[in-house]
């Protein structure tokens, strides 16, 4: 993964210290991305199982939880209302790349709107 490589060489000798002592901790998008980052001798806290952000955020949530511990619901939720807001977001700038043209009934409301 290319990303890695130029995440992983952009570390400096302090960044990689500070890494190795868990203070710091790097979430992989996937198992690709994991094994790159090991080739640099970067300790992964965590890897997605799905890799989307949605699941990049399921395994921060579970890097959050103390071991052993169940996800509450609010939790569990987090990763399904990450990937809802993407969805709308695309779709938003998909309407807002392309103006539509109004239809002949919209004009035709539009113009039965009477100001205040």
């Amino acid at each position: 993964s290319n990303i890695a490589r130029a995440l992983a060489k952009a570390f400096s000798g302090e960044s990689q210290a500070v890494l190795q002592t868990g203070r710091v901790q790097l979430v992989s998008t996937s198992p690709v991305t994991s094994a790159t980052l090991r080739e640099y001798d970067l300790p992964i806290a965590a890897e997605a199982r799905q890799y989307t952000m949605a699941g990049v955020v399921a395994a921060l949530v579970r890097l959050a939880q103390p071991h052993g511990a169940e996800l509450t619901d609010a939790a569990q939720g987090v990763p399904g209302h990450v990937e809802q807001q993407r969805a709308h977001q695309e779709a938003e700038d998909i309407d807002n790349a392309h103006p539509r043209k109004r239809t002949a009934a919209e004009g035709h409301a539009g113009s039965q709107i009477q100001p205040e």
